[in-house]
């Protein structure tokens, strides 16, 4: 029962899926530890977007706009909000009390306006190349599925910043049952990728858990710990370099 509750609890915090309201502070603890699973949401919806609207044969850039929007939708956009409120802080030059302050500040500040508008026009762009290649399923599934266990981990595992958010409200003392999810994704699926498409599918989920580590590296010595706001930064390059990935290499099966 408890994991069932933090599981409506993950699903209403993270993405649009109509859930009953509820809350429990015994199952609050599993809320991150279940992220990965709720990257299943946008992968279904993109999926499913970029199937139905590329056999009703529409502009190549209408369909990616389409299915970018679906994309980000399924979770109600929270991650970008998370890019913008990093982008504002980690770009500033400030000193790191600056900075947090910064990231506090519900304002939206030129650095996070410019970053919101290169990140789309990237995952724009790719998806627009993807969307003339034939339809393959599992990265619609696996990039917001890592992207979510690589977000959870750093939440898990790393001092939060801020006494606001869900980082702060959700990690607790740790315990090894909550990293059974985020670490059987971000090893399973690597496997299952190499499996169902070669190097191609290796060169995806690597590319994406180099980024992973290399921003939340960045993150961590120039904050000193995360936040909600730094792990949907973290959530939301990882998706940006796997689509820009996929839309390069020539041929994912």
């Amino acid at each position: 029962m408890r994991l069932i509750k933090a599981w409506f609890m993950t699903l209403g915090m993270f993405t649009i899926v109509p859930v009953p309201p509820v809350w429990d502070d015994d199952a609050k603890p599993w809320v991150v530890p279940l992220l990965p699973l709720a990257g299943f949401i946008p992968g279904i919806l993109a999926s499913g977007a970029s199937w139905l609207f590329s056999r009703a044969e529409l502009n190549g850039l209408l369909e990616a706009v389409l299915v970018l929007l679906a994309w980000h939708l399924a979770s109600g956009f929270i991650h970008v909000d998370g890019l913008m409120d990093t982008s504002d802080a980690l770009f500033s030059r400030a000193s790191r009390d600056k900075r947090l302050a910064i990231l506090k500040d519900p304002h939206v500040g030129s650095f996070a306006v410019i970053a919101l508008v290169a990140v789309l026009l990237m995952q724009l762009a790719s998806l627009e190349s993807v969307m003339n290649k034939p339809f393959v399923l599992w990265p619609w599934l696996v990039i917001p599925i890592l992207s979510r266990s690589w977000a959870s981990l750093a939440v898990l595992l790393t001092p939060k910043v801020l006494t606001e958010g869900y980082a702060s409200q959700f990690r607790s003392v740790l315990k090894r049952r909550y990293f059974l999810i985020p670490l059987a994704a971000l090893v399973g699926l690597p496997i299952l990728v190499s499996v169902l498409a070669g190097w191609s599918g290796l060169i995806l989920v690597g590319v994406l858990a180099v980024t992973a580590g290399t921003t939340w590296m960045i993150v961590k010595r120039s904050l000193g710990g995360i936040s909600g706001d730094l792990a949907g930064f973290i959530l939301v390059v990882c998706e940006t370099a796997a689509l820009l990935v996929w839309a390069i290499l020539p041929e994912v099966v």
